[in-house]
């Protein structure tokens, strides 16, 4: 998810990141957490065995009633629509073609 570097996209990350040290957990732990509360099976992509680790231990966190909340306002419905990548970091795919 491309959070971007809005006020509003670093107050999400920063929310995301203090859950992580709560758990002690990698930063995207308690998101994948997030979103296998919501009856949602993420199949996030890895090209590492330790990410892969990393993402399957997230089934593991159990977030409060609290974080839920807290995460659910930041995150609301459609916030992340849009393209998977920032359209500069496609830019050198783009111009190969």
């Amino acid at each position: 998810m491309h959070i971007g570097r809005s006020r509003s996209g670093l107050q999400r990350q920063a929310l995301v990141s203090a859950r992580a040290a709560e758990h002690d957990a990698d930063v995207a732990q308690p998101a994948l957490a997030w979103v296998i509360g919501q009856d949602v099976v993420p199949i996030p992509g890895t090209k590492r065995r330790r990410d892969l680790e990393q993402n399957a231990a997230a089934a593991a966190i159990e977030l409060t009633p609290e974080e839920i909340a807290a995460i659910d306002a930041a995150f609301p419905h459609g916030v992340a629509a849009g393209e998977r990548k920032h359209p500069r970091s496609t830019r050198f795919e783009r111009d190969r073609i």
